[in-house]
């Protein structure tokens, strides 16, 4: 909804010159600058800083509830939220359902975050989460901690498992 707004504010005060043509001009030399910031990073720092560091079964596996919960409690914040889901591939009526249904910020993210999981199934992985997250200007860093500390506990466990069986 809050797009629909900006959107009607801008073709009331630029008027027969807010053309789809004009937009789509604007909006694509936004999505140049910030291919080009990726590009950019991956250059300055290399493949490997621009991938996260983490191993790429980490990256390509689809993010538990564990993961899902940080992510909101530290780096989903109210005003980017919604771009946030709408990069994701949520649709507006989707988003605008959650909002309606669910009172609490993080019972709602929670939900959008599981209804991202079950429309994109197999393409939900915390690869594009994280990317996604940067994308938008989230704190994706803080995110990336957790998944390793939360990796280096299951490597413990599972050594400790194997040691003692």
């Amino acid at each position: 909804m809050q797009i629909l707004n900006l959107l009607l504010k801008w073709k009331q005060k630029n008027g027969s010159e807010a053309t789809f043509g004009v937009l789509r001009k604007r909006l694509g030399k936004l999505i140049k600058r910030r291919e080009g910031d990726w590009i950019g990073k991956v250059v300055r720092e290399g493949l490997k800083s621009a991938t996260w560091e983490l191993p790429t079964d980490t990256l390509q596996a689809i993010p538990d509830d564990r993961i899902l919960s940080f992510c909101i409690s530290t780096a989903l914040l109210p005003g980017t939220f919604y771009f946030f889901f709408l990069e994701l591939g949520l649709s507006v009526p989707a988003i605008e359902r959650a909002d309606e249904q669910y009172r609490g910020f993080v019972s709602r993210m929670f939900e959008l975050l599981k209804l991202w999981k079950q429309q994109e199934a197999n393409e939900a992985t915390l690869q594009r989460l994280l990317d996604t997250a940067d994308y938008v200007g989230m704190n994706s860093s803080l995110m990336v901690q957790y998944v390793r500390r939360e990796r280096t506990k299951t490597e413990l466990l599972a050594s400790w498992h194997s040691t003692n069986a």
